[in-house]
């Protein structure tokens, strides 16, 4: 099967590389998604054919820079959609891949073990079409993803909760030609349900205050 590199990262300090892999072939592709595809009263199927995969190696090289480098391979995750861009945080040993279908698939890999070692820790779901553009926020614990769908999101890992932006059209117009940043451009975002509620009940708290103050 044709499959082509789409996205990879290097931790040159541990000697790992992630490398995304794709079917290029278009033929195979839509062979794949046909073979692949259940209807909802199927039950599900335990094996799919691969589309996209995610490889990982053990990269080692002597000090000469001109050397050849050697790559062991430690494991294979095989997806039934092509991959398109990956996102590693070490602070949270976390590595987000950006699917063709909208998908973002958040694996948990352990330093400690290696890099031998994985857990599916979750799947969002946030796009409707390929994703384009990954980053995560360790610290708020955040996924910001940008897609073909011209929708931004802000996911809450802890939640999984998604914040939407629309994409201005005089963005996505640019953007074809060259990369903009779509901050400080106005996006417009939808309050999580949760962020929307804490809001309500602080306001209803503010106006009975005021209410009670008035009586007095």
């Amino acid at each position: 099967m044709p499959l082509g590199v789409r996205d990879f990262v290097y931790l040159e300090k541990e000697g790992i590389v992630f490398v995304a892999l794709s079917d290029m072939k278009i033929t195979s592709r839509i062979d794949a998604y046909l073979t692949n595809a259940t209807f909802p009263w199927e039950k599900q199927a335990g094996t799919h054919v691969t589309v996209g995969a995610l490889l990982v190696y053990r990269v080692s090289r002597s000090a000469d820079f001109f050397s050849d480098w050697k790559f062991d391979r430690l494991w294979v995750k095989s997806f039934p959609v092509q991959t398109n861009i990956m996102c590693w945080e070490p602070a949270l040993k976390l590595l987000a891949i950006g699917m063709d279908d909208g998908k973002i698939h958040c694996l948990r890999i352990a330093p400690e073990h290696k890099y031998l070692q994985y857990e599916e820790y979750c799947t969002l779901k946030g796009h409707t079409a390929r994703v384009m553009g990954l980053a995560i926020d360790p610290k708020k614990n955040l996924v910001l993803s940008i897609g073909e769908d011209k929708k931004f999101k802000i996911t809450d890992l802890s939640y999984q909760e998604s914040q939407t932006g629309t994409i201005p059209a005089d963005i996505v117009r640019r953007s074809a030609h060259r990369a903009h940043p779509a901050q400080g451009h106005g996006l417009r975002l939808r309050e999580p349900a949760r962020v929307h509620r804490e809001r309500q009940r602080h306001t209803l708290h503010l106006q009975s205050c005021r209410q009670a103050a008035q009586a007095c």
